[in-house]
């Protein structure tokens, strides 16, 4: 077995350990010494036996981009994920990765020695915002450029033209390098100030450098007949960057971690959207507009809960897998507010006694359970109400809950409140003004 190699990208250290050297030129500027670091990685012939479960993923846009097969993992001494990895959909699986979610270890068994490389990369990578996604850190599907000391990302879907437009950049003005092409990562600092860095990761694009800069701006790009340039709102800035940060977004503590570092983010940096041709004219204005105007400077920024839900519903249609957490005493005894979370995902059909997350009115969303559906009206209650019903249409139905998942991370199956129901109304009072009372018991006992 190889030695242990030390890496550190944009302050995050981490550890490799391999059966057999591998060729990892692209990592050599961000060689580092042995000290603290946020994952290992450690290559294995085998692993252990486990308990899987899939988790939904939706498809990759790019059809040359890795296949991912995810599943949550059990094994005897420990629980985490399985990611099954292939050079593209088409592509026998050329490696599994087991990643243990409480220490911060991966083991990877390679099935495809010509793709070895791919794998110990790819598995790099998945760890890399697995980790350090709680740490003021988003691994950023955008290209990035830095002008006289300030750094810009350009963010879009596979084939907007980030490349391009990062080259218009080159050619059009004055003091600028390209600083990544791909995968860049924004940190934000202990002095809270927001820096895009360099990784070992730049998709087509050999730029593997370990430089930094601040971020000056983000912009969002659409092709067009055109070149036009505009603000985003704070609600637009955080779906445009959300979509383009990489990250288990299934994932609760995930999902948290880039919650707060975008909304950390949205208060200095500001995010724009440019329709534009690829042509020199497009870099001239995206430059002119973003490059002369100030960050928000500390502004606070709050995202609204309807924001977060309307970002949660696209998720769910897109096939993923969302654990949200739940708030307030309506689902009571089943599920307790401020303590547990739900995971949710999308079904085409939906039956009386399923826990749903539906949108009620235009941006106002409830957790209930459907108590009558009538063609495509459907009726909604908490177990918690004990008066009072919602209404809407099953196409407003955003996902069902599949598991109700405790504070330690142990799920537990949703029940069907079917006794529940049946009890006196007298009896339902007793019992919820009872939990009522004794709500602060739920934190301490978890």
């Amino acid at each position: 077995m190889s030695g242990q190699e030390y890496y550190n990208v944009a302050g995050h250290g981490f550890a490799v350990r391999l059966l057999q050297p591998l060729p990892l030129e692209n990592y050599r500027p961000f060689v580092a010494t042995a000290g603290p670091v946020v994952f290992t990685l450690e290559e294995v012939t085998a692993l252990p036996p486990l308990t899987l479960e899939p988790v939904a993923l939706p498809s990759a846009q790019d059809a040359d981009a890795a296949h991912i097969i995810l599943s949550t993992a059990r094994w005897d001494d420990g629980r985490g994920f399985l990611f099954e990895l292939a050079p593209n959909a088409s592509a026998p699986t050329s490696a599994q990765l087991l990643v243990e979610r409480d220490s911060g270890k991966g083991w990877i068994v390679v099935n495809d020695e010509q793709e070895r490389r791919f794998a110990v990369d790819s598995s790099l990578m998945l760890l890399y915002a697995l980790f350090s996604a709680n740490r003021q850190t988003l691994l950023m599907h955008a290209s990035t450029v830095v002008k006289s000391g300030i750094g810009y990302l350009f963010l879009g879907i596979s084939g907007t033209g980030k490349s391009t437009h990062s080259r218009l950049w080159l050619e059009t003005l004055d003091e600028v390098t390209l600083l990544n092409d791909d995968n860049p990562v924004v940190h934000i600092g202990d002095d809270g100030v927001a820096r895009v860095y360099g990784t070992p990761w730049s998709g087509k694009t050999p730029c593997y450098l370990n430089h930094s800069a601040p971020v000056g701006a983000i912009v969002d790009l659409e092709q067009a007949p055109y070149n036009e340039i505009v603000r985003l709102s704070a609600p637009e800035a955080y779906a445009a960057i959300l979509s383009s940060s990489s990250g288990m977004k299934c994932d609760s503590a995930t999902a948290d971690g880039l919650h707060n570092t975008l909304a950390a983010l949205l208060t200095q940096v500001g995010c724009w959207h440019l329709r534009c041709l690829p042509d020199h004219a497009a870099a001239q204005l995206c430059h002119s507009t973003v490059g002369v105007t100030a960050p928000l400077a500390g502004q606070p920024i709050e995202i609204s809960n309807a924001i977060l839900l309307s970002a949660v519903a696209d998720m769910l249609r897109e096939g993923k897998q969302v654990t949200l957490a739940t708030k307030g005493y309506s689902m009571l005894p089943f599920i307790r507010g401020n303590v547990d979370s739900v995971r949710l995902q999308r079904h085409e059909h939906y039956s009386v006694g399923d826990v749903v997350l539906a949108e009620v009115l235009p941006k106002h969303y409830v957790l209930h359970r459907i108590i009558g559906i009538a063609g495509d009206a459907v009726t909604l209650s908490g177990d918690g109400n004990l008066q009072g019903t919602e209404h809407c249409r099953t196409e407003n139905i955003i996902g069902r809950a599949e598991a109700i998942v405790g504070p330690k991370g142990r799920e537990r199956k949703v029940a069907t409140a079917q006794l529940w129901r049946r009890l006196p109304y007298w009896v339902r009072r007793i019992v919820l003004a009872v939990l009522h009372r004794t709500e602060w018991l739920w934190g301490n006992k978890n």
